[in-house]
């Protein structure tokens, strides 16, 4: 009997269990029923390379570019390049006419030989002469001296009278007059000669360098070119007149080539000294050429554009590779890879909902309920960005172009969009 009871119990618990399940199965489907389905569109994620680039077109210019001009005024008597022609640095590009200049220069050495002669005569004139007056002055008051103190003895002894010592003493005074004239003589010679001398050395010196300085004119006589490169312009005809302010020939180094464009100041943060350009110009190939980016500038610009003004920061770009087919004002396009990323998660960019709080957040559909996720974003392409989040891989599926309605588990049906 109890083994009877057990057994009822058994089946009803069983029965109320398969009741339950099957009344757990019709709510379930009521409320499916009941919930309205949103249609979607949805894309698969994609393992892609990405790289981030800037586009904007520029101007073709040599690295080094030179307007020649003289150092001198007159007569272009010979030109001896054309455009076209290569130079290399300090090579004689054009001749003035210098006949007036050598005509100075030929009057001013001679001119230098005479006063150089005038000073060998200096130098030559001695004081010989007056040398010998001296002596014979000296030995003169030595004599007169010795006869004056021999009448002043006889004088004593009364051999000679008064008036005869006095004539005496009168002949001495005259030669020791005569003695210091000779010297004072002498001396005069001796300081008149080193002036003399003294000043045409001046002389011979100040000519010399009017010498030297005529002759260094000659160079300027003369247009020689301050840098290796091409004659790409030249302004004058030869046995034009010209000065210093004239422009005769203009040189650029087309070995060097550089690209000048403009960013705008929305774009400039994201570019580098020595970021990767590549450079392609319509007019010169269909080849692409590698240029890095050499300089950006300090200050910002504004331009005009067909949209109006613009506020840009000019960049300088450097061409690696052979360039030959390039000439300056040529334009040329440019692309400039800011930044890349190899081998990584990529969705459109209308996959990503900003809240308002300005998070991304990428939805995904599991099991058609809609489940979201808070990414960070990375390298941009044209039509795709870099995911990333530990959450979202490739075999997800995500929606696009969420809205502020769009909720986290809430029913969907997909439309397969892009792929």
């Amino acid at each position: 009997m109890a083994k009877s009871k057990k057994k009822i119990i058994f089946i009803v618990l069983g029965f109320v269990v398969i009741l339950a399940i099957i009344g757990s199965a019709i709510f379930m489907g009521s409320r499916e029923k009941s919930e309205k389905a949103i249609f979607v569109t949805t894309t698969n994620v994609e393992i892609q390379d990405l790289e981030s680039i800037v586009f904007t077109s520029g101007r073709i210019i040599a690295k080094e570019t030179r307007t020649i001009t003289p150092n001198t005024s007159g007569k272009l008597i010979e030109l001896l390049v054309e455009e076209g022609d290569s130079v290399v640095y300090e090579q004689v590009l054009a001749k003035f006419d210098s006949s007036d200049l050598h005509k100075s220069i030929e009057s001013t050495q001679i001119q230098l030989n005479i006063e150089r002669e005038r000073l060998n005569q200096l130098l030559s004139n001695d004081a010989l002469h007056l040398e010998i007056a001296i002596e014979n002055a000296k030995k003169f008051y030595e004599d007169t001296k010795n006869s004056y103190e021999n009448k002043k003895k006889l004088l004593d002894v009364g051999s000679i009278s008064a008036q005869e010592l006095t004539s005496a003493k009168n002949t001495l005074d005259r030669a020791y007059n005569d003695l210091l004239l000779t010297k004072r003589n002498y001396d005069t010679f001796k300081t008149d000669l080193a002036s003399q001398i003294r000043i045409q050395k001046l002389s011979i010196t100040s000519i010399t360098n009017n010498l030297k300085n005529l002759k260094s004119e000659l160079v300027n006589f003369e247009i020689l070119s301050p840098i290796d490169g091409v004659i790409t312009n030249v302004f004058v005809e030869e046995l034009a007149i010209v000065n210093q302010a004239t422009a005769v020939f203009l040189i650029e180094d087309l070995e060097n080539i550089q690209v000048i464009t403009h960013i705008s100041e929305f774009d400039i943060k994201s570019i580098k000294i020595g970021q990767i350009v590549k450079v392609t110009s319509d007019s010169v190939s269909e080849d692409e050429y590698v240029g890095k980016v050499s300089n950006i500038a300090s200050r910002a610009e504004t331009i005009n554009t067909a949209q109006g003004q613009e506020t840009v920061v000019k960049i300088t770009i450097d061409l690696q590779n052979e360039t030959e087919l390039f000439k300056p004002n040529l334009t040329a396009q440019v692309e400039i890879v800011t930044a890349s990323a190899k081998d990584t998660i990529a969705i459109p960019y209308e996959a990503i909902f900003i809240d308002s709080e300005g998070n991304n957040i990428v939805f995904t559909i599991v099991d058609n309920r809609v489940v979201s996720h808070y990414v960070e974003t990375g390298v941009g392409g044209d039509l795709v960005i870099q995911i990333i989040s530990e959450n979202i891989s490739d075999a997800d599926q995500i929606l696009l172009n969420p809205t502020e309605d769009t909720k986290e588990g809430m029913l969907v049906r997909t439309i397969e969009g892009k792929n």
